[in-house]
């Protein structure tokens, strides 16, 4: 196995770690991305289509983790970056038993208004001037 230096991207996926570039389905050699679903079999990353199929059949996919085109899963105790937090997203569960990807619900998101972030901007005088002035009319 090659080491992962620390100047390098890296995506973690349970206790392995793999060069981002490298982060693919072991099945059909999909990029995987921050946001995108994912599941895992014994070490193995799949992509939502594959890991549906692998739950359906109950097989485990016929390439395995070393033949996928950059062999380069460390596990954790070998990485520069440490242990994952127990917070981390990356090994939560979605809610149809997938990793990654968004956990909302775009209908829901879509009727609550947004919400402000922060401290709201303090206004100039002349702001409050014309709110003031149309007030009175």
């Amino acid at each position: 196995m090659a080491t992962i230096s620390s100047s390098e991207l890296v995506m973690r996926a349970r206790h392995l770690v793999f060069h981002v570039r490298c982060f693919s389905c072991a099945v059909c050699n999909t990029p995987l991305t921050k946001g995108d679903h994912f599941g895992m079999r014994e070490s193995t990353v799949l992509c939502r289509l594959h890991y549906e199929i692998s739950l359906e059949t109950e097989a485990l996919p016929t390439t395995t983790p070393m033949t996928m085109a950059c062999q380069h899963p460390q596990p954790f105790g070998t990485s520069p970056l440490g242990p994952p937090s127990p917070n981390d997203g990356a090994t939560k569960l979605g809610p149809s038993g997938f990793f990654g990807g968004s956990q909302h619900n775009l209908n829901a998101a879509l009727a609550q208004p947004p919400r402000q972030k922060g401290r709201p901007r303090k206004r100039k005088p002349k702001d409050i001037e014309a709110m003031t002035a149309n007030l009175g009319k």
